[in-house]
């Protein structure tokens, strides 16, 4: 019977349960199956009472309950449309997400503000200004893969010099000639897909799609070239001042309708990609592009007071991000920048960050002289502006990129991005808890760009959803979320 029936067996088995005894082992202790299940109820218990949303969930109120309910039965449905069907579907979207978006969420503390918008607005706002254009570094034809665009707004002069040059999909075509994005988009050949060609090609460079994301680029370093060169697709739209302001007015009204009161954002500011004036006669200086962006905050809660809305959103505040790439005399600059950014603007600027491939950049002990002479400089004027540095983003352990994280302790960071090399470490992960030290935790960038979506650090909150966990700030963790087509351009 058991070879032929197995499920019979087990069938056989399970409703024999209440009255068949268990084998006799050296471990068993039960004298009844009543008993070991009395037991296991006990174990569950006591476990349980040692988690560390046992009080939230000894407190929730009938409210917080029911919710809980509501999630539960979702996600059971889900476990059967979604997980157990067809692997390509969006999983969890159309079910939990327009329930977590609802949600009120607190603060969002980890957020590259260039990666915050969809990219069919990037697209929209390039096709809003004539003076845009666009360059690739060889023509486009179906027998090879596209070419990375990149875009400027061109002076009058250069407008006139570009007006006849060959669009980018004919064989005449000059790699690195400029074409206004207007006429380069209705020239799109119908062979090449028209205008919806054109559209396609521009929101691919901008966004990971999925298959990019888990086939074609699938390795860290694979997925992060191609992570990076987004960022040189969209420079050159979001760096003109009258977009800049439209953009930064766009993400906080997105943030706002998903429920986000307030944000911190990492605001890069680096040279070689200067914001360029409205009338692109000079670029602007990093003090100019923060008047910028404060007053865009500004309008944007002035419009939430009228409708009556001041609660919604709280405001914004920027960190200061340079890469971790450069040299050890630019890293010197960037902190001596920081410093007087912050003292004319003491109010806005809250940390100082490091961004990019963790692996790929200079580790922070390279830096650890600068580093330190800030923090003193810092303390003589009497300024708050601590370290808030990606920290343990890797895959490495032992070396000196995981090192990053007894070098953020040491520094003093205030919070930590992604961290999820952490859980290696029982000691920091003791010190952090000691000192208070908040761990950005990002799934969403961590599941694009590392590969596993299953980091240490969302295993310890076992559900993004747990509203006993987070309460009002349920689904408020730190995320930066990946590029992706068709949804926000968000890291």
């Amino acid at each position: 019977m058991d070879r032929h029936s197995n499920s019979f067996t087990l069938r056989s088995i399970r409703g024999a349960a209440a009255i068949i005894k268990p084998r006799a082992s050296q471990n068993s202790t039960y004298s009844t199956i009543e008993e070991y299940h009395r037991q296991r109820a006990d174990l569950v218990a006591a476990e349980r009472a040692l988690r560390f949303d046992a009080e939230r969930i000894r407190n929730a109120t009938s409210r917080e309950t029911k919710a809980t309910e509501i999630v539960d039965v979702l996600r059971e449905q889900e476990a059967v449309s979604i997980w157990r069907a067809d692997p390509n579907k969006e999983l969890g979207m159309p079910f939990l997400w327009p329930r977590k978006q609802s949600m009120p969420k607190g603060g969002l503390l980890h957020v590259h503000m260039d990666a915050m918008c969809d990219a069919s607005y990037l697209l929209k706002l390039a096709l809003e200004y004539s003076i845009m254009h666009v360059q690739t570094t060889g023509s486009l034809n179906s027998s090879s893969p596209y070419p990375i665009p990149t875009f400027k707004p061109l002076t009058p002069q250069e407008i006139s010099q570009a007006a006849n040059n060959a669009l980018p999909t004919s064989q005449d075509y000059v790699p690195g000639s400029w074409v206004a994005v207007q006429r380069a988009r209705d020239g799109f050949p119908n062979e090449l897909g028209g205008q919806e060609g054109f559209d396609k090609w521009i929101i691919g460079a901008l966004t990971i799609n999925a298959e990019e994301a888990y086939e074609k680029y699938n390795t860290s370093a694979k997925i992060w070239e191609k992570f990076e060169s987004t960022f040189t697709a969209e420079d050159g739209i979001l760096r003109y001042e009258p977009i800049w302001r439209k953009y930064v007015d766009q993400l906080l009204v997105s943030q706002i309708e998903d429920g986000i009161s307030y944000v911190e954002l990492r605001l890069s500011l680096d040279s070689t990609i200067p914001v360029i004036s409205e009338d692109t006669t000079r670029n602007l200086t990093n003090s100019e592009v923060m008047n910028i962006t404060i007053s865009t905050i500004e309008e944007v809660s002035k419009r939430m007071r009228a409708q009556g809305r001041e609660k919604e959103f709280v405001g914004a505040r920027a960190i200061y991000t340079t890469g971790r790439g450069i040299s050890y005399d630019e890293m010197v600059q960037a902190l001596d920048e920081c410093l007087a950014l912050k003292e004319e603007y003491p109010d806005f600027l809250v940390g100082f960050d490091m961004v990019g491939q963790e692996d790929a950049g200079y580790p922070l002990v390279y830096f650890l002289e600068a580093l330190l002479n800030f923090r003193a400089e810092a303390d003589r004027r009497g300024l708050d502006i601590p370290f808030m540095f990606h920290a343990g983003e890797t895959l490495d352990d032992g070396g000196e990129v995981d090192g990053n994280l007894y070098d953020a302790l040491l520094l003093g960071s205030k919070r930590v991005g992604h961290g999820f090399s952490l859980v290696k470490h029982p000691l920091l992960m003791q010190k952090y808890r000691e000192n208070g030290i908040a761990v950005e935790v990002c799934p969403i960038s961590n599941g694009i760009l590392v590969g596993d979506f299953f980091i240490g650090m969302l295993a310890m909150l076992n559900d993004l959803a747990a509203i006993y966990t987070l309460g009002k700030y349920a689904s408020s963790s730190d995320f930066t979320q990946s590029r992706r087509a068709g949804g926000a351009i968000v890291r």
